[in-house]
């Protein structure tokens, strides 16, 4: 188990994604705080398919860049991912703090989203459990579901979110 923040600077890397997983098997991440840092524009982390099991984590600062090639999440799943994510910290990330998109399918726990542009976001098709969840200080929503997106939202703490 690692136990650090991991602060990455990609070398050659304009615009894009800082860590970006395609498997299609267990992916696991403990204890460490993925953190943007520098003058580049970057989604702090992008799930492309596969299982994730990620616990007391950070993303932290995702930028958006001028041309939006770099949307600025903290933590993006796509396609059919499935997995949790819990005890996790997701700030000050210039569009969505998580993201669950297209057809993933992710239980978020006990996880806080604060300073984000909107906390959590379930979009498309996507569905999973929020469940205890702290979204404050957002500047737009502190949860957004939008298209045909089904999750289930139970006791989630929403509030001094913008709109």
């Amino acid at each position: 188990m690692i136990k650090r923040l991991c602060k990455v600077t990609p070398i050659g890397m304009g615009s894009g994604t800082i860590v970006k997983y395609t498997g299609e098997g267990l992916f696991t991440i403990r204890d460490i705080a993925f953190r943007r840092e520098g003058d580049f524009a970057a989604t702090v982390m992008a799930v492309l398919g596969g299982e994730v099991d990620f616990s007391n984590c950070g993303f932290a600062n995702g930028a958006t860049s001028e041309d939006e090639t770099a949307p600025g999440m903290g933590l993006i799943f796509f396609n059919d991912a499935v997995g949790i994510v819990r005890n996790c910290t997701v700030e000050d990330n210039a569009q969505v703090g998580i993201l669950v998109r297209d057809e993933a399918h992710i239980s978020l726990e006990n996880n806080t989203c604060l300073f984000n542009n909107i906390g959590i976001a379930y979009v498309g098709n996507a569905s999973g459990v929020a469940k205890d969840n702290r979204c404050t200080s957002n500047l737009e929503q502190g949860i957004l579901v939008s298209g045909l997106a089904k999750p289930e939202l139970i006791s989630n703490d929403i509030h001094d979110n913008g709109s």
